[in-house]
C-alpha cells in the first residue's frame, strides 16, 4: 500500500515538474543552437539576444499553464464522479396516470421486497390506512420499517404485491401514477432531515415555491418550529449552512416537518421525526399532528418512542419483514409478545433489538438529563456530546496547565518540513545556477566563439535542470496530505480518508434532492 501511494504521488508530481523544466531546457537548446548559428554567421548576436528575451517571456505563462494542468488532473476524478451522480437515472419506469379524485385510503397487499443482494427485507405484508386515521409502524432494527417508507413513496418498486391508493373515483396502483403526481399528494419526512444552503423560509417553502409568508409561518407553527426560528438572528431570513449543520438535530427535524406540512399532503409519512426534540416540543408537535389527521388526511408514523404511539389509532408490528399483528396499543399489549418485547425498552424509547438479544449486554442506567433524547436517539447519534460539550479530559488538562504547545504537536512531522524546505532551497539554487551558466555560455562561448565552452555550460545546466526537477517532485510529494490529521485534545490522530461521493450519504442526498424536485414540479 505504501509503495502504491508513493508511486501515485510521484506520477502526480511528474507533470508539474516537467512543465516547469521545459522553459529552462528551451533556453539550453537556444544556447547550443543559437551559439552555433552565431559562430557560423547565420544570425548576428543581437538576434540571438532577442530570441533569448522572447523565450524568457514565455517562462511565466508556462508556469501558470503547468499549475493549471496539475490542478486539472487532480480534479478530473472528482468531476467525473459528480457528473456520474448527476447523470444517474432511475431504474423505475414512470407511470402515465394522474391521481384522480381525493385520496381516501391506502392498501398494501401482499407486498414483498428485496434489494439487489437478494436478501428479502419485506415478506408479503398487508395493511391499510383510511382517511382521518393515524397508523404507527413499530419493529426491531432491521425489521423493514425504513424500507416500507421507501416503497410507499415509490423510491423503490416492490418485488411482488403492491400499493394501491383508494380515491373517490376508484383504486389506482402507484406503479401506474406519474411520480410528480404521486409526490404532490404524498409527503415524506425522513429521520435524518436534509436541509439546503439558504434561508429558513426558503427551506420550508422548497416544495411549494408559491407559498406566502403567512403559509410559511403557519407551517412552522404546526411543526413547533416558530419558537426557535424567531430566536435566530434574522428569524425566517436566517441563512442555513449546507445540510443545516448550524442547527441541532431537533431543529432540523422541525424545519423538515414544516416543509412537508406546508403542502398539506393527503398522506403524510413520518420517519420518527420527533426523536431529537425535548418532551414539551414533542407534545406540541404531536398535538398538531393529531389535528392534521382529519377526515381529509392520513398519517403513517415510523415509531421508536412510546409517546409517538399515543397518536396512533392502530399499530402495525413488523418482525423480520413480516406483519405479526395489527391493533390498538391495549390490544397488542394483551396478545402480542413481540410488541411487549419492543415496549420493554428503557425510558421513553422502544427496544431496538429483540429481548433475547438484550441479555447479551450488561444493563446500563438510562441517562437522566435534558438532552438525553439527543444522545440516545438514532437521529441524534451523539450530536450534542460531539459538538457542544467540552470533554472532561480537555477540562482537566486546561485546569492543570498540561496542554501541549503547537511545537509539540508538529514534532511528529517536523522532519517533513525540514526536508521540504531543503528541497525547495535546492530547487531555487539550481534555477539560479542555470541562469549563471547561460550567462557564462553567452559571454565565454558565443561571444568568444568557443563551442566547447558552450557545450560544457549546456551539459552542466541540464544536470541542474534534472536536480531541480527531482527537488520539485519530492517537495510536492511531501507537501501533499496523507489523509486527514485531526487534533484530539493534545494528540495527533491519523484518520481514515473521507468517503467518496459514491457513499450512502451522497446517494441519500441525491435521492432527497430528486424527491424535492418532483414535489416542486
Amino acid at each position: 500500500m505504501v509503495r502504491v501511494r508513493i508511486g501515485a504521488a510521484i506520477s502526480q508530481a511528474m507533470p508539474g515538474a516537467t512543465m516547469l523544466a521545459l522553459p529552462v531546457i528551451g533556453q539550453i537548446v537556444l544556447l547550443c543552437y543559437g551559439g552555433w548559428s552565431v559562430m557560423n554567421g547565420r544570425i548576428d548576436l543581437g538576434t540571438f539576444v532577442a530570441f533569448a528575451s522572447f523565450l524568457a517571456m514565455l517562462t511565466g505563462p508556462t508556469r501558470v499553464l503547468a499549475s493549471f494542468l496539475v490542478i486539472a488532473q487532480r480534479t478530473q476524478a472528482s468531476v467525473e464522479r459528480v457528473f456520474a451522480l448527476i447523470d444517474t437515472r432511475s431504474r423505475m419506469e414512470d407511470g402515465t396516470e394522474s391521481v384522480e379524485g381525493q385520496i381516501i385510503g391506502l392498501d398494501v397487499e401482499k407486498m414483498s421486497f428485496h434489494y439487489d443482494n437478494g436478501n428479502r427485507i419485506l415478506n408479503e405484508i398487508s395493511f391499510s390506512i383510511h382517511a382521518g386515521e393515524t397508523v404507527a409502524v413499530v419493529g426491531a432494527s432491521g425489521s423493514g420499517k425504513s424500507t416500507l417508507l421507501m416503497l410507499l413513496a415509490r423510491f423503490y418498486d416492490p418485488t411482488s404485491g403492491g400499493v394501491w391508493l383508494n380515491t373517490t373515483t376508484g383504486q389506482q396502483n402507484i406503479r401506474d401514477l406519474k411520480l410528480t403526481a404521486l409526490r404532490r399528494r404524498v409527503g415524506v419526512v425522513f429521520e435524518d432531515a436534509f436541509l439546503f444552503a439558504g434561508t429558513v423560509a426558503e427551506n420550508i417553502a422548497y416544495g411549494h415555491p408559491q407559498a406566502t409568508q403567512d403559509d410559511i409561518r403557519r407551517a412552522a407553527d404546526a411543526a413547533g418550529a416558530s419558537g426557535f426560528i424567531n430566536a435566530l438572528p434574522q428569524g425566517f431570513n436566517t441563512r442555513l449552512a449546507e445540510r443545516g449543520s448550524n442547527l441541532s438535530g431537533g431543529q432540523r427535524q422541525r424545519i423538515a416537518l414544516a416543509r412537508a406540512l406546508i403542502t398539506a399532503p393527503e398522506l403524510l409519512i413520518l420517519d420518527d421525526t420527533t426523536s431529537s426534540v425535548d418532551a414539551s416540543t414533542e407534545a406540541e408537535i404531536n398535538t398538531a399532528l393529531g389535528r392534521y389527521a382529519d377526515n381529509e388526511h392520513m398519517l403513517l408514523v415510523i415509531a421508536r418512542r412510546r409517546s409517538t404511539l399515543q397518536l396512533a389509532d392502530r399499530i402495525v408490528v413488523l418482525d423480520k419483514g413480516r406483519v405479526v399483528d395489527i391493533g390498538t396499543q391495549a390490544e397488542l399489549d394483551a396478545r402480542c409478545s413481540t410488541f411487549r418485547s419492543l415496549m420493554s425498552g428503557e425510558g421513553d424509547f422502544l427496544a431496538l433489538a429483540p429481548a433475547e438479544q438484550r441479555t447479551l449486554w450488561p444493563t446500563t442506567q438510562a441517562v437522566k438529563s435534558d438532552d438525553a433524547h439527543e444522545r440516545q436517539t438514532p437521529a441524534g447519534k451523539g450530536f450534542v456530546d460531539r459538538m457542544t460539550r467540552v470533554p472532561e479530559r480537555a477540562v482537566q488538562m486546561a485546569l492543570a496547565g498540561h496542554g501541549r504547545q503547537v511545537s509539540s504537536l508538529l514534532t511528529p512531522v517536523a522532519w517533513m518540513f525540514v526536508i521540504a524546505a531543503l528541497l525547495i532551497a535546492l530547487d531555487s539554487a539550481a534555477g539560479v545556477g542555470v541562469l549563471v551558466l547561460l550567462q557564462r555560455g553567452i559571454d565565454s562561448g558565443v561571444a568568444a566563439g568557443d563551442m566547447s565552452t558552450i557545450g560544457i555550460c549546456a551539459l552542466l545546466a541540464l544536470c541542474l535542470v534534472a536536480i531541480g526537477w527531482c527537488c520539485y517532485a519530492l517537495a510536492n510529494d511531501l507537501r501533499r496530505p496523507r489523509g486527514r490529521v485531526g487534533t484530539a485534545y493534545g494528540t495527533l490522530t491519523q484518520l481514515q480518508p473521507p468517503a467518496t461521493p459514491e457513499s450512502s450519504l451522497a446517494r441519500e442526498a441525491h435521492r432527497l434532492a430528486s424527491y424535492s424536485h418532483d414535489r416542486r414540479r
